[in-house]
């Protein structure tokens, strides 16, 4: 299980009141009194302040054993509400999510290994400019090092989706995992087709923080790079099979892609090779392009992929 500390402490702040009297005149009625001494004075118990609530609450009671955290906000703050998951360590890539304002929680994979990592949420100021609110710290022990691509998160959120139920059936006529992973390929590629309007929005900047709605992307039969990869993720992990969503670049073209784990080596349609262990798999290009043993070997290619983020 995670271990956790607070990093930002609520503040409570104590004062010690205390009187001091003036002397009394020679002549008044109190002049042979003794004077009294602090011991001797009652002062009234100051209050605490009470500890401000956080803007924020983290489960990590599971993210040993799923490679996730849950967080959802608990301030008051307007929309944009952002957290970022940092890993220990320099040169460490910051992951960046928006967080729902109406308290609803997100799950955020844990997908650069072990060790310690920061969760930061924070409220926006103005322009660009935000204010961390929130922060807490774990310990990751991942019982299954896969287990970060096993189970839905916030950018491949497919649970109770009908892309869950149609993965499920499609699988039905499959024995082994080389067959489960080209039948979910094959449909993917061929079910859907490339939304050329979409991609030039993306291109123009219009469609940042966008997260596919798979069910959505079934529905319309198309989509950009991104649609395609976290829906072949979705219903390759809805069926027990560990899938990473890739985000970085093909080539010079900023993209999205799949790799797929398999526990011993296969042979996929068009010459795909499943190799035992990881495999990249890109259903966007294979959907226009063709299923081709030149596509094949991009895909195995050294070098033709470059990984920005890993969900």
């Amino acid at each position: 299980m995670g271990r956790r500390k607070r990093l930002l402490p609520a503040l409570a702040a104590l004062a010690l009141l205390c009187g001091c009297a003036a002397h009394p005149a020679e002549d008044s009625p109190m002049a042979e009194s003794p004077r009294p001494t602090l011991t001797e004075t009652t002062q009234p118990t100051p209050t605490p302040e009470p500890t401000p609530a956080p803007s924020a609450i983290l489960d990590a009671t599971a993210a040993d054993s799923e490679g996730r955290v849950w967080v959802h906000y608990t301030g008051t703050a307007q929309p944009p509400i952002k957290v970022q998951v940092l890993r220990d360590g320099e040169g460490e890539t910051a992951y960046n999510y928006n967080l729902p304002a109406d308290g609803t929680p997100i799950a955020l994979p844990l997908t650069q290994g072990e060790g310690g990592y920061t969760v930061t949420v924070l409220e926006h100021i103005e322009d660009k400019r935000y204010r961390p609110v929130f922060s807490e710290h774990l310990d990751l022990t991942l019982t299954d090092p896969n287990a970060p691509y096993c189970y839905p998160n916030r950018m491949v959120d497919y649970a109770g989706t009908a892309a869950e139920i149609l993965a499920g059936r499609i699988e039905e006529e499959t024995e082994n995992t080389s067959e489960k992973i080209d039948a979910l390929l094959t449909y993917v590629s061929g079910a859907l087709t490339y939304d050329e309007e979409k991609s030039a929005a993306a291109a123009a900047g219009e469609m940042t923080g966008y997260i596919p709605d798979l069910d959505l992307v079934l529905i319309n039969g198309k989509g950009i790079c991104y649609d395609y990869a976290a829906l072949l993720c979705g219903m390759l992990r809805s069926q027990g099979i560990p899938c990473k969503l890739q985000v970085g670049w093909a080539g010079e073209l900023y993209h999205a892609w799949v790799e797929v784990w398999s526990d011993s080596p296969g042979e996929l349609a068009g010459g795909i090779a499943l190799k035992e262990g990881w495999t990249t798999l890109d259903p966007t290009f294979l959907s226009t392009q063709g299923r081709t043993p030149a596509m094949a070997a991009y895909m195995a290619g050294e070098g033709n992929y470059k990984v920005r983020y890993t969900y």
